[in-house]
């Protein structure tokens, strides 16, 4: 095979693979929606599961009076 044919398929080859690559570069922005788009949904059942926050509730009175920085 004449050497300039075999570079040339090289060379396609190479097209075909960066033809490839773009593609698939074009592809991530909707794949990376989509993985957000789960991972949100999947936080708000996680919130959904989750007991109240503690921030809630009253707070607990100890049981010994608080100290006073005047006595």
């Amino acid at each position: 095979m004449h050497p300039d044919l075999v570079k040339l398929l090289a060379l396609q080859d190479v097209d075909k693979e960066i033809l490839r690559l773009n593609e698939e570069v074009a592809a991530l922005p909707k794949r990376v929606a989509a993985i957000e788009a789960k991972l949100a949904g999947t936080k708000a059942q996680l919130e959904a599961a989750r007991p109240p926050s503690k921030l809630t509730k009253p707070p607990r009175r100890s049981s010994t009076p608080p100290t006073s920085i005047y006595s």
